[in-house]
């Protein structure tokens, strides 16, 4: 037995239903699309036009440890003294933020279209730096699907402040989504 271990909780599909996607307050505003420090990359990061809530990226990985991701925010951690250090006093949490927070309550609901056996990750990142991780797992059912991220339990860090919601990653690896492929996120709220 250990404690401390992170555990991602692996969150199954239903069916999609627009009315009951999470309302994001704020207006989140879609994030640029981000490499990992060893590669991997998002490509052709785009919200749609006719529905704004909705965005979809392709990707592509070369190696096990490539990974990429792109967000969803209202805010950032900020470094005011500009040294590159977010956690000045070493508590292991950010010590500021720039921005404006998001309350979802304790579940999010949003769509994705994956490929059967695709496992996205999902971070939901508050405005310490905490993160409650999931993976979305892939449908045999074509087309949007919703999934349910219960955001107290297990998986979720002490203190996780659902009142204070700065990002939501999504983040794509080879081992988990494969070395290409495109997703496709539906959301409320967005700011386009």
């Amino acid at each position: 037995q250990a404690k401390g271990l992170d555990y991602i909780a692996p969150v199954t599909d239903q069916a999609f239903s627009q009315a009951a996607l999470t309302q994001l307050p704020k207006s989140p505003v879609l994030g640029p699309a981000t490499s990992g420090p060893t590669g991997g990359s998002i490509t052709a990061l785009a919200q749609d036009a006719t529905n704004p809530d909705k965005f979809s990226f392709s990707f592509s990985m070369a190696d096990t440890n490539d990974f990429a991701f792109t967000q969803v925010g209202t805010g950032y951690f900020a470094d005011p003294d500009e040294d590159g250090n977010v956690d000045e006093d070493g508590d292991g949490l950010v010590d500021s933020f720039g921005g404006m927070t998001m309350n979802i309550g304790s579940t999010l609901v949003l769509a994705a279209d994956l490929d059967p056996g695709d496992r996205l990750k999902v971070e939901v990142v508050d405005s310490r730096g905490r993160k409650a991780d999931f993976y979305l797992v892939g449908s045999a059912t074509a087309g949007l699907r919703n999934y349910t991220l219960n955001l107290s339990g297990i998986n979720i860090p002490l203190n996780f402040d659902v009142t204070n919601i700065l990002f939501i990653n999504f983040v794509v690896d080879l081992d988990r989504m494969g070395p290409s492929g495109n997703v496709v996120i539906q959301t409320k709220g967005l700011d386009y």
